[in-house]
């Protein structure tokens, strides 16, 4: 490819629109020619997608044309490796960008029709579930280890939450799960009321750290947070955990970026 697919206004556009071809490409091609092993492989390609989808997060302008080269890759695609690998880097971007108002419906359409195996019901969930957001938003980090893992297999994600009084359940959650959808969703089914549900929110703890949760937080973003190396490239801004440690703490606790423990956990408080 030698200009990208949609109109750019800046030369640097260009560039990095060309410079995310090469990446598309490179994932999708999968690997050839080297010994990894099946953990190694998803790391390797966790990383690669997780790079494609951060250069969408921070640069909105390259949203609809990540989307585009992806979906012309699959189109007329005799590879079905390849073209699998499409639908799971789409399944990716849709789980922490989403598209402007002008491709949402091209978009919607050609997944329902051309969607690979069962990326047809998830990439419509995270599509439209990121469309009705208001406003508009994206995630600050890529997805998570989870996330993948699901995206793979196309299947539901669920995390264990705990109440102050001691119980715990387990909480459905998707990449657009925020705080304070997830505890409402987890008081009710204590058995209160909607009204009486709304303004709760979660805290997670990691080790001998209590983090608590903006209502709006995605969750998933937290999580990502602790997996994410620390030389990986983030949004400014998007120090979830650092942010929310008093000074004193902050002295004696550095938040590693680490993936998360068996320690950790969520706590529904109102």
């Amino acid at each position: 490819m030698q200009t990208p697919l949609l109109p750019k206004t800046s030369d640097a556009d260009v560039a990095d629109s060309l410079a995310i071809f090469k990446l598309i490409l490179r994932f999708t091609a999968g690997p050839h020619g080297n010994n990894m092993t099946g953990p190694e492989l998803a790391k390797r390609d966790n990383a690669l997608a997780n790079y494609i989808i951060h250069k969408g997060i921070v640069r909105q302008e390259l949203r609809d044309e990540i989307y585009c080269q992806i979906c012309n890759q699959t189109w007329r695609n005799d590879d079905p490796n390849a073209v699998a690998r499409c639908w799971l880097l789409m399944s990716g971007c849709l789980s922490a960008f989403p598209p402007s108002t002008t491709l949402y419906k091209y978009l919607l359409k050609y997944v329902s029709d051309h969607a690979y195996d069962g990326y047809r019901a998830i990439c419509q969930q995270k599509l439209m579930q990121s469309y009705n957001m208001e406003p508009p938003l994206a995630r600050v980090y890529p997805p998570t280890v989870m996330e993948w893992k699901a995206n793979r297999k196309c299947v539901n994600m669920a995390l264990e939450a705990r109440y102050p009084d001691g119980d715990s359940r387990h909480a459905g959650v998707d990449s657009w799960s925020t705080a304070e959808s997830v505890s409402s969703l987890m008081m009710r089914s204590r058995g209160l009321d909607p009204i009486e549900a709304e303004g709760w929110t979660l805290s997670m703890s990691q080790s001998d750290q209590l983090f608590d949760l903006n209502g709006q937080d995605f969750i998933l973003d937290v999580v990502s947070e602790l997996e994410t190396p620390p030389a990986f490239p983030i949004q400014k801004g998007g120090h979830f955990l650092s942010s929310r440690l008093s000074k004193d703490d902050h002295r004696h606790h550095q938040p590693s970026r680490r993936p998360p423990s068996k320690s950790s956990n969520y706590q529904v408080n109102p």
